[in-house]
């Protein structure tokens, strides 16, 4: 029989910790914090530095990973709970 110590066991199994996912076209690419000498208190700017060259890898281009106003096009969100930090497309207006 299985308990709700056994559940809560595997789900923590599956949780992704202290990893980056960088979704670009609904694709994902999840790189170790480490491996980017990040983690969950670098900012937001720090962050976007060190996946700039991955982003460039995912879309086969330099173009469009900041605006005409040197603006960052990504935006980043930190999923405290399970230790990870999401990186995607901001919204376009219009």
């Amino acid at each position: 029989m299985t308990t709700n110590v056994d559940l809560n066991e595997d789900m923590e199994d599956n949780v992704m910790r202290n990893e980056v996912i960088i979704t670009v076209d609904g694709e994902d690419e999840t790189v170790s914090m480490n491996d980017l000498n990040l983690t969950m208190d670098s900012t937001p700017n720090e962050i976007l530095d060190a996946v700039k060259g991955i982003i460039e890898e995912m879309t086969g281009s330099t173009e469009g990973y900041v605006d005409a106003y040197n603006n960052y096009t990504y935006t980043v969100r930190k999923a405290m709970t399970s230790g990870t930090i999401l990186v995607y497309p901001k919204p376009v207006a219009g």
